[in-house]
């Protein structure tokens, strides 16, 4: 994994968060607003009520469904942040290794040489 794609990771995982939120907020709002009573309907009009109130239940169950999914895309975001801020953490502590072993190679190549001459 390239450095630039682990700062891709690491740049888009808070808005991914933020957009989550705001979406959890958005229906939160829309299941608060859809739950005010409604008006009685005519007696002649009992199918349509129950039609209503099936309809009703069912947006009930979607809205909480997003809710659920949101709350699942807000995780897998946040363990995506954690995953990139480690991988970035690791390539670091790889440079470093790197950078130390090759002073170590200068050194020995420099030791063997002056051993040598």
């Amino acid at each position: 994994m390239s450095l630039g794609t682990i700062n891709a990771i690491l740049s888009t995982a808070p808005v991914i968060l933020q957009g989550a939120g705001k979406l959890i907020d958005m229906i939160r709002a829309r299941g608060e607003s859809g739950r005010a009573p409604h008006a009685p309907a005519p007696a002649t009009m009992e199918s349509l009520r129950e039609e209503l109130a099936r309809v009703s239940s069912r947006l009930d169950a979607t809205d909480e469904a997003n809710v659920e999914q949101i709350r699942l895309i807000e995780e897998l975001a946040r363990q995506n942040e954690l995953l990139a801020s480690e991988l970035r953490r690791m390539l670091n502590r790889f440079n470093l290794v790197s950078i130390v072993c090759g002073f170590a190679l200068l050194l020995a190549a420099a030791a063997l040489y002056l051993s040598m001459g």
